[in-house]
């Protein structure tokens, strides 16, 4: 039984510290004893606690506890199937202003370098965000938290992210022992916990690697990233991530990764297939021989959605393809532990009807029966939503909304409000002039908004819906993101936010003129850009609504066009409109000329396309069909590709080959003329698959006119020949 001796003075502490040449107890899995009153809770073995003195009253009231718990479940006695660690909390929003922490005294050798490493999770929740985890090294060995010879958070703070990392301080000893201290300091009114876990001290070690800038994620394309770092000396280079933020009860654990084992002082690790608005986290990773390895902090990469020309869905009244309101293209962000918003509220028209909040006020949409909000009952809630927009660089813009809010909490039954305030609910509207998706980035421009002049207690004098804007921010890029969040910050009775019917204000983003396809695949991705010269539809499938492919009259470069209105789209030959309903013009078909405009990007298998594409048609032309070997049909973006890799992706190309393979259920076969190009299923059939309504038999020798594509096979992008279902440009050779 672990015995234990309490002394109370301006500290509480309990439990003497064995003497040992390590961490006693260091990743927690050694016992835990219980802490007495006021602190319940438990305490890692070996570990000592201690309540410090309040901080001063900041009109809070009287001061509040720091309490102390075995993770992940609470009791003092450990799981051994699970990883335990300690936690330090407050949860003082009645209360406030307390502080405490844990330390420990280790035996060391005067003179010699030591390495203390640990991992920590800090999360706070408080009204002045003025919440505090900290980490301290007494090299005198001292059990004074207060006393000047403690070095606080000497290898940089503990950010308030509520993710797990690792963390490294060195240091020399000067006497025969060292005290490391884990502390927490709530000025006022607030919860939150530092976690910590694996706390070891390494004596002699190994030279370090410095992480001298970085890391910091540069987008590449819709789907991949670049990490780059820099390092003191050359080190290998390694990212870890994953989605799922490393918050859970296993320590800094990510499920993917990507590495270089060149020794570097200029880190690149590209990051491939990731999922467009997603947030993922990840670290990076450094080690050399005879070096001690290092690790980043958790950082987020948030991967966005290209921009849309306009601000879209504006008055959140949009429906889906099932005819049921959505948010799209809104992306929408939470913000744990707080409570999800409601999101999309309504139908509560402007006039008529019923309202939202019941027993509060009469919040409507201000423009439609929608709006974007929420309503919180003795909880917080948190989060937002986005959306980026094009824009020109070097010009202005802003956003004008309508908002309201409203809180209430009957305590004291203080007018107006009882104890709440008109400010603990705020609406905020941004722009981030970079285009940045992350609404916690310092680059974003708030305007912070809130409801006043309305009464609950005694009368009820309802909050009416305000307009405000935001300050005209100038584009630094092609792209702004536009922000919507709400600030709920007490659990009061009853809080609620609206905002509605915001007007996207600024000159409209001009697209650079394009003469050619060709010049327009060269372009970088994400640009916008509008072809002037007329090119030819070659391809109008039948089973992609919206899609079409155009090239060049010379037959030197296509592409595929994903176009916002597919009404003028015909699979049929193209024909002039007679004067009247639809007007007058040219269907949209193979054999049309069109000028088009939109978005440069690329599918979810890496064929290039024009997305978001406004185009006219005026016209019938024709263009060269390419007479292409099957060695030759190819880009740098498939993977296992011919070993020509001509970029003929998009051109309209005639082909001749024998089929190798048929496959009825999904309407394609393989076609091989001799070169051997391996089948898109590894030791199968070769050929390159074929798309068409009319399907040959296996065996038989055809030639065929089709358009150039890309699919995803099971991760792997191949090329794909859709041919236009014409039997006139399908023919089998006897």
């Amino acid at each position: 039984m672990l015995a234990r001796a309490c002394a109370l003075t301006l500290l509480l502490a309990c439990v003497p510290v064995a003497s040992s040449a390590i961490v006693v107890n260091g990743d927690f899995e050694g016992g835990w004893y219980d802490a007495v009153f006021p602190s319940n809770g438990c305490v890692g073995n070996g570990w000592v606690y201690y309540l410090g003195e309040q901080p001063p009253d900041c009109g809070a009231g009287k001061a509040g506890d720091v309490f102390f718990r075995r993770r992940p479940e609470g009791s003092c006695v450990p799981d051994p199937q699970r990883n335990n660690y300690q936690r330090i909390f407050v949860d003082q929003w009645q209360t406030g202003r307390s502080q405490g922490g844990i330390y420990q005294v280790i035996p060391v050798t005067p003179g010699k370098e030591y390495l203390l490493e640990f991992q920590a999770k800090f999360y706070t929740q408080s009204l002045l965000d003025n919440l505090s985890a900290r980490y301290g090294i007494d090299l005198t060995g001292g059990t004074d938290y207060r006393a000047g010879t403690v070095q606080w958070d000497p290898g940089g703070g503990v950010p308030p992210v509520n993710t797990w990392s690792n963390y490294q301080v060195r240091f020399t000893a000067t006497g025969s022992s060292v005290t490391v201290f884990f502390h927490i300091l709530l000025p006022c009114l607030g919860s939150g916990y530092l976690d910590v876990d694996e706390v070891r001290l390494i004596e002699d070690p190994l030279p370090p690697i410095r992480i001298i800038e970085g890391p910091r994620a540069v987008r590449q394309s819709d789907t991949s990233y670049v990490i780059r770092w820099r390092t003191d000396v050359p080190a290998t280079s390694r990212v870890e991530y994953s989605k799922d933020a490393p918050s859970g009860e296993d320590g800094p654990v990510y499920n993917l990764s990507a590495q270089k084992a060149a020794f570097s002082t200029e880190h690149e690790v590209v990051l491939s297939g990731l999922s467009v608005a997603t947030t993922y986290h990840y670290r990076v990773l450094n080690s050399a021989p005879g070096r001690q390895a290092v690790t980043s902090l958790d950082r987020e990469l948030i991967v966005p959605t290209p921009p849309l020309q306009t601000l879209q869905n504006p008055s959140f009244e949009d429906r889906d393809q099932f005819n049921r309101p959505t948010l799209f293209p809104w992306q929408k962000w939470d913000e744990p532990p707080l409570y999800p918003l409601n999101g999309l509220v309504g139908p509560y028209p402007a006039t008529g009807g019923w309202a939202f909040s019941g027993e509060l006020a009469n919040f409507k949409a201000t423009d439609g029966s929608y709006f974007f909000g929420f309503e919180s009952v003795y909880i917080r809630k948190g989060g937002g939503i986005y959306q980026r927009v094009r824009t020109s660089p070097g010009e202005a813009y802003k956003v004008r909304f309508d908002f309201a809010t409203c809180n209430f909490d009957p305590h004291d039954s203080t007018p107006p409000l009882g104890r709440a305030r008109y400010e603990h609910t705020q609406a905020w509207v941004g722009l981030d002039p970079t285009g940045n998706t992350d609404p916690f980035a310092d680059t974003v421009r708030w305007k912070q908004v809130w409801t006043q002049d309305y009464s609950i207690y005694p009368s009820r004098v309802v909050p009416q819906s305000a307009t405000s804007e935001t300050d005209a921010i100038v584009a630094e890029g092609d792209s702004m993101t536009v922000f919507v969040r709400f600030l709920n910050m007490w659990p009061w009775r009853n809080s609620v936010g609206m905002v509605d019917n915001l007007r996207w204000i600024g000159p409209p983003a001009v697209p650079p003129d394009v003469t050619s396809v060709g010049r327009l695949k060269q372009m970088p991705q994400f640009s916008f850009a509008e072809l002037t010269q007329s090119a030819v539809v070659t391809l109008v499938p039948w089973d992609a609504p919206g899609v079409f492919y155009i090239q060049d009259p010379d037959g030197t470069a296509g592409i595929r066009v994903e176009a916002n209105d597919s009404s003028g789209l015909s699979a049929g030959p193209a024909v002039a409109r007679p004067c009247g309903n639809p007007p007058c013009g040219w269907s949209t078909s193979a054999g049309t000329l069109v000028r088009v405009k939109g978005t440069l990007t690329t599918t979810a298998a890496g064929e290039p396309v024009l997305r978001n594409a406004v185009f006219t048609a005026h016209g019938a032309g024709q263009t060269v069909i390419r007479h292409l070997g099957l060695r030759h049909i190819g880009g740098t973006h498939y993977q296992g590709a011919p070993s020509m890799r001509l970029s003929t992706s998009g051109l309209l190309v005639q082909v001749t080959g024998r089929v190798t393979a048929v496959d009825y259920m999904e309407g394609f076969f393989l076609l091989d003329d001799g070169s051997g190009i391996p089948g898109p299923d590894p030791g199968g059939p070769k050929g390159v698959r074929v798309r068409t309504t009319f399907l040959p038999a296996q065996g038989q020798f055809v030639t065929l006119v089709g358009v150039l594509s890309t699919e995803d096979a099971g991760g792997v992008a191949i090329p794909v020949i859709r041919a236009r279902d014409d039997l006139s440009e399908l023919a089998v050779i006897e």
